[in-house]
């Protein structure tokens, strides 16, 4: 599964499940911002900042970023692929309300 995330008519960012994220220009630097400071974790035990959650999987994984993408007015996420598109449909974009 692949989202790709947009400020207007702009590529903003690429991203895909368990691979590193692609950020595209201006609006893709401002995304990796907000994106690694919602990624943000720290270990209880050590107190270390680490970014990527230890056995997360596609659906909360999905949840968290939308919810990070959402929360900034300006970006547009399309969910792209197989899942996403089913019997030939295309992805519908998802906006933040309001």
């Amino acid at each position: 599964m692949q989202i790709d995330v947009y400020q207007g008519q702009e590529l903003a960012a690429t991203f895909a499940f368990r691979r590193e994220p692609v950020y595209h220009g201006a609006a893709g630097e401002a995304l990796r911002a907000r994106v690694e400071a919602a990624d943000a974790r720290r270990n209880r035990d050590t107190g270390d900042l680490f970014a990527r959650r230890q056995g997360e999987t596609a659906a909360t994984w999905v949840a968290h970023l939308l919810e990070t993408i959402l929360a900034h007015p300006g970006y547009e996420a399309r969910v792209v692929g197989a899942a996403a598109a089913p019997f030939g449909r295309r992805p519908l974009p998802m906006r933040r309300a309001g």
